[in-house]
């Protein structure tokens, strides 16, 4: 009797990692030369079943990057694969339709251990990329080291429907590029033009996870907490920030900027590599609200210096064992700055109750905004820039072409 089984393949398009997709740089595709026999099919835009598979693209949806995510996925009948080690290359190019003769190309290669011929069942093979609003034409194979072929050709259009219509000024146009291995790359600085208004702006960000037991941050934690970070780091109407990057549970300070003209993303992403939310010490483990005190002693000692002109805390849902003191907060409500909190909760619904940052900011008068969804976050810094500088607060950020 033959072996039923599925192998997943779960490949995101990455630049600069072997066993995933990986995009080639812009400096280098005039010289792009594809194989001949991946050209040809590329030329003919004909369908192949040379190498049994079925493969569809997903509608591109919108992540709190501002980019759309769109994922491909192929299934391959295991019988297909059977016998010796094998290696899948995969070839992609992507062209947006405003310009045409500057596609991008994808090159993936997985490795394919020996599988027995009564194995049945299908691998499954998952990619995922990114797209500024517009229309693409996507061209797509697969291939095995008898050069056996499995093409596709896809017309996908990435664009803001519904609620999110309102966001397509803080969305890029013909974009394509990589699911990043790091969410915290460098941004474009934009050029900084001040109001005159409130202009240095300090944000308390806690790196938490959703999932209270999980012991690392999750790639969704990581890419909610960097979106929020990057549409603030956008705003050219900020002069400057001052970064004060934290763990509550592990109760640590993992990173600090101060006053700079931009959010130095790739520094911040270097120091979370030393983040382990399963590692405790344990002094803190014997003082029964270690976590509330780390808190107090953050929110007292950050509120008082750098003079901000506004205080943003930055966080996933994070609930206590005790509530900071309104002894400690009371004081603090003579600052003449606002305090606002955008809390990053994927799911609301089941989670609707006030956390601690956010009693805090509730007894200094402060602003909580609940982010779910990127249009959330769109929609929360234009009130906060509504407050900050009034009459504004409609430009969240340019629109960058490539």
């Amino acid at each position: 009797m033959g072996m039923k089984t599925q192998i997943v393949l779960i490949a995101a398009l990455a630049a600069g990692t072997a066993r995933t997709q990986s995009l080639i740089p812009r400096e280098a595709r005039e010289s792009i030369r594809l194989m001949p026999n991946d050209a040809a099919v590329f030329d003919l835009q004909e369908t192949r079943n040379d190498l049994a598979c079925s493969a569809s693209v997903s509608r591109p949806e919108l992540g709190f990057d501002f980019l759309f995510h769109t994922r491909y996925e192929v299934s391959i009948p295991m019988k297909e694969l059977s016998g010796a080690k094998n290696m899948l290359t995969i070839v992609m190019r992507v062209s947006p339709e405003r310009r045409k003769d500057q596609p991008s190309y994808f090159v993936q290669k997985v490795y394919v251990p020996p599988i027995a011929e009564d194995t049945t069942g299908n691998a499954v093979l998952e990619g995922m990329f990114r797209l500024g609003e517009g229309r693409y034409h996507i061209e797509w194979l697969i291939r095995d080291m008898d050069e056996r072929v499995c093409a596709r050709f896809w017309d996908v259009e990435a664009r803001a429907i519904g609620d999110d219509i309102r966001v397509t000024q803080a969305i890029q146009r013909d974009v394509i590029q990589p699911l990043d291995v790091t969410l915290f790359d460098e941004e474009v600085t934009p050029q900084r033009r001040p109001t005159g208004l409130p202009t240095h702006v300090k944000i308390i960000v806690n790196f938490a996870s959703q999932t209270p037991e999980a012991a690392a941050l999750s790639r969704a934690d990581l890419q909610g907490l960097a979106g929020i970070l990057r549409i603030i780091g956008r705003d050219p109407r900020i002069g400057s920030f001052s970064i004060v990057a934290c763990s509550v549970q592990t109760q640590q300070v993992v990173y600090r900027q101060r006053n700079e003209s931009n959010i130095d993303l790739p520094a911040l992403g270097k120091a979370l590599k030393s983040l382990s939310l399963g590692s405790v010490d344990a002094k803190q483990l014997a003082s029964k609200n270690s976590e509330t005190e780390f808190l107090a002693r953050l929110i007292t000692e950050e509120m008082r210096k750098d003079d901000p002109d506004a205080v943003i805390f930055v966080s996933p849902k994070y609930y206590l064992g005790a509530n900071v003191s309104r002894v400690i907060v009371e004081p603090l409500r003579d600052s003449d700055h606002p305090v606002f909190y955008l809390n990053y909760n994927a799911n609301p619904l089941s989670n609707p109750w006030r956390d601690a940052i956010g009693r805090v900011v509730k007894q200094l008068r402060g602003f909580e905004y609940t982010i779910s969804r990127p249009r959330d976050l769109f929609n929360a810094w234009s009130d906060i820039m509504s407050r900050l500088a009034p009459g504004q607060a409609n430009a969240v950020s340019a629109v960058v072409e490539p």
